[in-house]
């Protein structure tokens, strides 16, 4: 397989009879910084031909573009490359299928599961509209099957990591470092203590017409308190990612929360609220989080966080040394005024 450095890859799958279009398309997606793999210009001299396009070709892409015309239609070649199991395969693969057509008449002449994808008309009168869209879904591609394929090597190190200390754990040895032992022990420590906030009990009001309005006024003003380390340990065993809107989901739905709540409510029409403090900087600074830049966000350089090995191996020494239990508890009290 071609080693390929900060560039996606395509396949294009046509008839040769097409070759003129095909390599207008060639030549503009090499100029956007897209490598192309066309079994003319790719195949060497004595290859076998079938191994080197689904062995050599069609794997090593980001996406595959097919483009049917009445030519491809009758290409056996092209029928091949685009089989169903083919782009089953793909999809598993995370590899893009973009699949285009000459003109309408040719769309109705599809296998009918392409035709219940996204296949627009691409031809010389509308090249310059389409083409730009082309390029973004091929290096959307490219992007996120580079993300998908961090996270699972991430997740593979920290099974190893875990599944090492496990073993070091079983063999009766000194499972840390006293340099590993000092600053899990600080960082520990750190983080030993209560997580305060707010949490607001609404009275959910009913206009005339009868529609809810929410959240409505407020009715009191609790303190809520849950042990910080248990209820970041609860959430890094659920999610690989970090964020203050998932870690308030978490609480939202534990139970040890819904029943403190429904606890309070005097009635059906109340509703508890609360948004956590943010906890990102300081986590960041412990080395608890990994932080990477957002790829699809609409904010330039905005990140997102993942949990770190740190964390786990924080994890394991708190339960090492027999400083947490499963769950979280939580404790609700009057806000003074």
């Amino acid at each position: 397989m071609r080693d390929r450095i900060n560039k996606p890859r395509v396949f294009l799958s046509h008839a040769r009879k097409d070759a003129a279009f095909i390599e207008r398309i060639e030549n503009d997606l090499r100029k956007c910084k897209i490598e192309v793999w066309r079994d003319q210009n790719e195949i060497r001299d004595g290859q076998p031909w079938m191994s080197a396009i689904f062995e050599d070709g069609i794997p090593t892409c980001d996406a595959i573009l097919a483009y049917f015309t009445e030519n491809s239609l009758g290409s056996s070649m092209v029928a091949k490359e685009v089989d169903s199991a083919i782009l089953r395969r793909l999809s598993d693969s995370k590899i893009a299928f973009l699949p285009y057509v000459r003109d309408e008449a040719t769309r109705g002449k599809l296998r009918v599961d392409i035709q219940t994808l996204q296949c627009r008309v691409w031809n010389d009168e509308n090249y310059h509209e389409i083409l730009p869209s082309v390029v973004a879904e091929i290096w959307r591609s490219y992007f996120e099957r580079n993300i998908e394929t961090a996270v699972a090597t991430e997740r593979a190190r920290r099974l190893e990591l875990e599944l090492e200390l496990q073993g070091l754990q079983r063999e009766n040895t000194s499972v840390f470092s006293s340099r590993e032992h000092a600053e899990l022990k600080y960082i520990y420590g750190k983080l030993d203590r209560n997580l305060e906030f707010t949490g607001t009990m609404y009275e959910t009001t009913v206009d005339e017409q009868g529609r809810k309005n929410i959240p409505g006024k407020i009715a009191r003003k609790y303190t809520v308190r849950i042990p910080l380390p248990n209820l970041l340990f609860s959430f890094a065993k659920e999610k690989d990612r970090y964020d203050r809107g998932m870690l308030d989901r978490h609480i939202y739905d534990s139970g040890e929360m819904k029943m403190r709540t429904a606890e309070l409510r005097e009635n059906d029409l109340q509703n508890f609220s609360f948004r956590t403090p943010d906890l990102t900087t300081e986590l960041f600074a412990y080395g608890l989080l990994d932080r990477q830049v957002e790829l699809n966000s609409r904010v330039q350089g905005r990140h997102v966080y993942f949990f770190s090995p740190k964390m786990y191996k924080l994890m394991f020494w708190a339960d090492y040394n027999h400083l947490t239990g499963e769950g979280f508890s939580v404790e609700i009290s009057p806000a003074e005024n």
